[in-house]
């Protein structure tokens, strides 16, 4: 029989190719299994510069707006779209060293890992599936989620800064509260989004792409050709795995941005050493975050409000200084920082109530959203 692999990594995504990365550069013998590992990535990725310091940016925007009724917060925080197709390649570059076992996994035990194409013998096995999370969870399955229709389009012009990304202009909201998300690449070429940021249950898309089809027009933007589409259903609140996982199927999404990809190319190296000390335990607690809490609780208040209610917390929220935004929406937040941003939102008189109710009212599982 053949010596068993150090670590089976299932997925080949972003996770799973950082995590066999850091595990080969660490001298693992590695598997990693997916049933198309070179299928190419076409997720958008994007986020603050500082907090993706070393991936490859395919555009970056010098500073970041928030459309407000009536007033307008600007940032100067560099903000990036990662280059996915230079990412994948790094990523597969620096995780050469591994196995590919090409092949869907059909059943797991202790010690092996069973494959349409075989079973492999390993030590550890690690659910890098994001939220499929096909090895199993302990608990339901998520109920809150980010929902988003997007498209990249050329047009004659458009009214937005090359230089500077809208991450949410939140006028003209609708009942069940969705924004628009606009990255400029040229004066003429531009990504727009509709998104919805958190809801229980999930925005359908259909409503998403008719309410950027009105926007764009009553903008004035006139469409010329479609480059892209994209279709986004994050889910917020995975339940927690019931084996060792890395990425988004640890849960290791911000429940209130729905971005992961920086935690995980930061965690890959520690999750490795506590795994190849064979203390799994360990390498599940360096992805344990002290403000999960928090941020579920800031999860609740978006799932409860309406499109009047958005406006008015995210108005408090980006009236605080930037570090206590920043605070919160890390990547890695600082449980201390991440308390003090929350102590500074809840002594803001007109969003308290938002903030308590959660508290005061759960909402049931399937919480009732206003008609689309």
């Amino acid at each position: 029989m053949d010596r068993p692999y150090d670590v089976a990594v299932i997925g080949a995504g972003p996770a799973g190719l950082a995590l066999a990365g850091a595990l080969c550069a660490r001298g693992a013998r590695v598997a990693v299994v997916d049933p198309a590992p070179d299928r190419p990535w076409h997720q958008t990725f994007c986020a603050f510069a500082d907090e993706l310091p070393d991936v490859p940016a395919e555009v970056t925007w010098s500073r970041v707006a928030i459309e407000l009724p009536g007033r307008r917060v600007v940032r100067d925080r560099p903000y990036v779209q990662v280059d996915t197709a230079a990412l994948q390649g790094r990523l597969r570059r620096e995780s050469a060293g591994a196995s590919r076992v090409v092949g869907a996994v059909i059943g797991h035990g202790p010690g092996e890992v069973r494959t349409d194409a075989g079973t492999i013998q390993a030590r550890h096995t690690v659910d890098c599936t994001g939220a499929r999370q096909i090895l199993g969870t302990n608990g339901p399955s998520a109920t809150a989620f980010q929902t988003a229709w997007g498209v990249e389009i050329e047009t004659h012009g458009h009214p937005w800064s090359p230089d500077e990304a809208v991450w949410m202009d939140l006028r003209d909201l609708a009942p069940v509260p969705s924004f628009l998300y606009v990255l400029p690449r040229t004066t003429t070429r531009v990504f727009v989004e509709e998104t919805v940021l958190a809801a229980r249950p999930a925005v359908p898309i259909p409503p998403l792409r008719h309410r950027l089809e009105a926007r764009l027009e009553a903008l004035g933007v006139r469409v010329v050709r479609t480059i892209r589409e994209e279709s986004v259903r994050i889910p917020l609140d995975l339940p927690d795995p019931s084996g060792l996982a890395f990425g988004a199927a640890a849960g290791m999404i911000h429940p209130a941005t729905g971005y992961s990809l920086a935690r995980s190319l930061a965690l890959a190296g520690p999750f490795a050493d506590a795994l190849l000390r064979d203390h799994p335990e360990e390498a599940m607690a360096t992805l344990r975050s002290a403000t999960r809490g928090l941020h579920r609780l800031g999860l609740d208040v978006l799932t409860r409000c309406d499109g009047d209610e958005l406006t008015a917390f995210f108005g408090a929220f980006f009236d605080q200084p930037a570090w206590a935004t920043d605070a919160f929406l890390s990547s890695r937040p600082a449980l201390w920082s991440t308390v003090a941003a929350m102590s500074r939102l809840f002594a803001t008189s007109r969003v308290r109530h938002l903030l308590l109710r959660p508290v005061l009212r759960p909402a049931p599982v399937e919480s009732a959203c206003p008609p689309l």
